[in-house]
């Protein structure tokens, strides 16, 4: 599937931490599915950095070697929703609450029209703009159950104009990779 979108960015962005309060969940998640020990996106490989604790909402991050989620500048993640089943309407509710938090932050939402799956893209500045940063989350159906949520974001904590300008350059690709296969596990070789 290729998505296109009209309007390029070219605006300073920061951190968005995307922790969705669920009123729907409340019965227990099945044990969760593990992640894989690496990912792959845009030609880079990102190892399991951290993986959260609540079987709720199971959440995985990953990073590039060398770099720690305190300092990073790639950064993908799994999040699953075992008790939902909307996957657009979790992208639309994530819009929402980057609308909400970051007031003029550019957002872009992109339904699947073959399908229940939703693309979203945005840009944020931290609030002492010391980084800026461009999320892009592709939502879907979990085969194990309910949405899983796959996020790949870029951070800059130097020049906003040239990290912006790279990055309309390299969205749709970007958009499109995400659309097409998401974020793939690398399989790790046995020592």
């Amino acid at each position: 599937m290729r998505l296109s979108v009209a309007a390029p960015y070219i605006v300073l962005f920061g951190l968005l931490s995307l922790t969705i309060a669920l009123e729907a969940a409340q019965a227990k998640a099945p044990k969760s599915i593990e992640p894989p020990k690496a990912v792959e996106f845009d030609g880079r490989t990102l190892n399991l950095a951290w993986q959260g604790e609540d079987p709720e909402q199971p959440v995985a991050e990953f990073i590039p070697e060398g770099e720690t989620l305190e300092k990073w500048t790639h950064l993908a993640s799994i999040r699953r929703y075992p008790e939902l089943e909307d996957a657009q309407g979790l992208a639309k509710m994530t819009v929402e609450e980057v609308q909400k938090t970051y007031p003029g932050s550019p957002t872009n939402l992109v339904d699947d029209p073959k399908g229940s799956d939703a693309i979203i893209e945005f840009v944020v500045e931290s609030p002492d703009e010391t980084f800026a940063e461009y999320n892009l989350f592709k939502y879907a159906k979990d085969p194990a159950g309910g949405v899983v949520a796959q996020q790949y974001a870029m951070r800059t904590y130097g020049d906003r104009k040239t990290f912006l300008d790279e990055l309309t350059a390299k969205r749709q690709k970007l958009l499109d990779e995400m659309a097409d296969s998401g974020l793939a596990a690398v399989k790790v070789a046995k020592k």
